[in-house]
């Protein structure tokens, strides 16, 4: 099935570099390494539904 994935992106200048992923969602963790799964983010989209703003247009 499908899985939710996040990716994270920095920019420096001209060079866009990819520094986080959370697609490993059933891999067991590595030593001294987190899950790597979308908890830390979803309590913010939850947040931006009750609020009366709302989320962002297009951000879903």
């Amino acid at each position: 099935g499908e899985q939710p994935i996040i990716n994270v992106f920095h920019r420096d200048g001209d060079v866009i570099r990819h520094v986080w992923a959370s697609e490993i969602v059933y891999a067991a963790m590595e030593p001294g390494q987190d899950h790597r799964a979308n908890d830390p983010f979803d309590a913010y989209w939850s947040f931006f539904d009750i609020i009366p703003e709302g989320r962002a247009a297009g951000s879903f």
